[in-house]
């Protein structure tokens, strides 16, 4: 529970998350746990980024030139990490 308080108050509501704050967060409860996700998901990782920086060119009017397709599979890569990570938190 303490680390959903965590997790909960560090992520507010609509603020902007890269893979860094992601990972330093991780860290911040447990080194090891981002030593794994960097190992298990480094692929999977740069749909954080990817994501990020399609909702600051869309928020600032650019041109994004991504598919649909290739957008579903950022969220389907973003899907595994934090599902991997809410077994982590729940685990503790």
């Amino acid at each position: 529970m303490r680390v959903s308080h965590y997790v909960g108050k560090t992520f507010r509501q609509g603020q902007n998350y890269n893979t860094e704050k992601l990972l330093q967060t991780v860290q911040a409860l447990d080194p090891d746990w981002r030593r794994e996700i960097l190992a298990k998901f480094s692929d999977e990782l740069r749909a954080f980024d990817s994501i990020y920086s399609i909702r600051n060119q869309v928020a600032h009017g650019g041109d994004v030139g991504v598919s649909l397709g290739g957008t579903q599979q950022y969220f389907t890569d973003i899907w595994k990490v934090l599902d991997h990570l809410t077994d982590m938190f729940e685990a503790s």
